[in-house]
């Protein structure tokens, strides 16, 4: 069974000849998984404030989805 979790790829280039640093969230697979393990679930973060809106986005999200799951499980419980 693969299990799932959230990791920060963050790619500097320390002689400035690149447009860096990037950061990115990515799903990671593991437990067993052949192939590329980076799903990324926002895009290229340029400026920190860039990265820490997506951080914000997805935490809404995942508030979100707490939330109508929460609303079934209580749904089920109350048959």
């Amino acid at each position: 069974m693969s299990n799932y979790s959230l990791e920060l790829d963050f790619l500097d280039d320390p002689k400035g000849e690149a447009p860096y640093p990037i950061a990115q969230i990515y799903v990671q697979r593991s437990g067993g998984y052949r192939g590329n393990p980076l799903r990324y679930i926002t895009p290229d973060c340029a400026t920190k404030s860039d990265f820490n809106h997506h951080i914000d986005r997805l935490e809404k999200e995942l508030e979100n989805i707490r939330t109508r799951g929460n609303a079934k499980f209580d749904a089920i419980q109350a048959r």
